[in-house]
């Protein structure tokens, strides 16, 4: 008998490593790569049969859109803010489809917490590298007294508090979908 001891990969680990590690990394201040694959994920849910509730949204925002217009906005920033926005959205509705359609997503939040374990092991021997601890770490004042504190910040443009948000957003979804 042959036995198959082949490594498998989960097909949405990839992409989980990248939202959760490298969503930033040598992009521009404010630009995700979520951003970026905002398209692929459209024609995922459309594949999946699920962009009419983005459809509906989108359709109920017109009034919106003419009150601000009417009210006078430059439209710039508001054209900015508004596809942002849909980004968000769309985002949202992909992972929300993504909880349904994986049912490995245990096995995929074990193998972040290993690899966010072995990072900030990484990034613990950094601190004391001058030329590598900016790669890591960030210098910030925190509070009063607490002026240039370093502060974790792996791969991303901000320190902890959005990592965690990440981390947070993730935890709440799975536990309602869930619960």
């Amino acid at each position: 008998m042959i036995m198959d001891n082949s490594i498998k990969l989960n097909k949405y680990l990839p992409i989980a490593v990248l939202y959760f590690f490298f969503n930033s990394i040598f992009l521009p201040l404010g630009l995700l790569y979520t951003t970026i694959l905002t398209p692929i994920f459209l024609i995922w849910l459309y594949r999946q049969n699920h962009w009419k509730s983005i459809l509906i949204f989108l359709i109920c925002t017109i009034p919106i859109i003419c009150i601000h217009l009417i009210q006078g906005v430059n439209i710039g920033f508001y054209l900015r803010s508004y596809v942002l926005m849909i980004t968000c959205l769309v985002f949202i509705f992909t992972f929300s489809q993504f909880l349904r359609a994986c049912h490995s997503l245990r096995d995929i939040f074990r193998k972040l917490l290993w690899i966010n374990f072995f990072l900030v092991i990484i990034a613990c021997v950094a601190f004391f590298i001058p030329n590598a601890k900016d790669l890591f770490w960030t210098v910030s004042h925190v509070s009063e007294g607490l002026e240039n504190f370093p502060r974790l910040r792996l791969f991303t443009y901000e320190p902890m508090p959005r990592w965690s948000c990440v981390w947070s957003a993730s935890r709440l979804s799975c536990h309602f979908h869930w619960a």
